[in-house]
């Protein structure tokens, strides 16, 4: 088996990189770059060994994305899971009970009604308004941020319908 072939570019470009941290002597750090460019071709060289004898696939070395595990699931679940994602922190669900409660859009800091500071609760609106459960809109230098009734309407509808779906018989009891 040869790994140092033509065939093998993963193989050339480590040795240009490694090549290329010898003969450039002008930066300091000039043996740290040398041990860690033999170090990443030792790893060049192992996973293409392993590529090429067990004819096996690794990701890392071409840095593609991995299939997330929530796209093996439904799409409506995993719709309803990044809704729920967002409202499992008190924060986020004490910014909403406040945004329901003052009946209007709020232009200022929100951050004045928490327990928390303005970039933790900006990045908490930054949450809600991703997830679509609050609109800002930008008014001069600040935004007004208010809640959206038909996303908030139809989060309502996801959560009894699946609470129904999983409803259990009265008499139901779990035995350990």
């Amino acid at each position: 088996m040869v790994i140092y072939s033509e065939t093998n570019p993963i193989f050339l470009n480590a040795l240009f990189l490694l090549l290329k941290g010898l003969f450039n002597p002008l930066f300091s750090g000039f043996v740290r770059r040398i041990k860690s460019n033999i170090i990443f071709l030792k790893k060049i060289i192992t996973y293409s060994y392993v590529e090429l004898e067990y004819n096996v696939f690794l990701r890392h070395n071409f840095h593609e994305m991995v299939q997330s595990k929530t796209e093996l699931f439904d799409k409506k679940l995993a719709e309803m899971a990044v809704i729920f994602k967002t409202l499992a922190h008190p924060a986020r669900l004490r910014i909403l009970q406040f945004l329901a409660e003052t009946q209007t859009c709020i232009t200022g800091d929100i951050s004045d009604e928490l327990p928390l500071g303005r970039t933790t609760v900006n990045q908490h609106l930054k949450e809600l308004k991703g997830a679509g459960l609050i609109q800002g809109h930008i008014d001069g230098a600040k935004t007004k941020y208010c809640l959206n009734p038909e996303k908030l309407k139809e989060v309502k509808a996801l959560l009894v319908g699946f609470l129904d779906e999983i409803e259990l018989a009265e008499n139901f009891v779990c035995e350990t």
